[in-house]
């Protein structure tokens, strides 16, 4: 089981949120677990001024981060090709 857990400092990943947003981390209101794939474990931390931001942990059983990033990338892709979504509505 040991083999399949990714630790991570969540105080260094709401950081580097903040910092994305051009915040400082003391802006950080809320982090929120969100339901996961199989890819990865997701958070999405919530600052002042209305500003969220997804935060993905790659899961390590999932398989090469190459090959699974290029398979959510081309998931978003056919998805805003395929639907009505605008692509200023696209988060990427």
């Amino acid at each position: 089981m040991a083999d399949r857990s990714v630790r991570f400092n969540m105080t260094e990943l709401v950081r580097a949120a903040a910092i994305s947003q051009g915040c400082d981390i003391s802006a950080c209101i809320k982090v929120e677990k969100l339901p996961e794939g199989d890819y990865n474990k997701v958070s999405l931390i919530s600052l002042h001024g209305g500003h969220q931001v997804v935060a993905k942990v790659p899961n390590k059983n999932a398989g090469l981060p190459f090959y699974t990033t290029a398979s959510e990338v081309a998931t978003m892709n056919f998805v805003g090709l395929s639907s009505s979504i605008r692509s200023e509505d696209r988060v990427y």
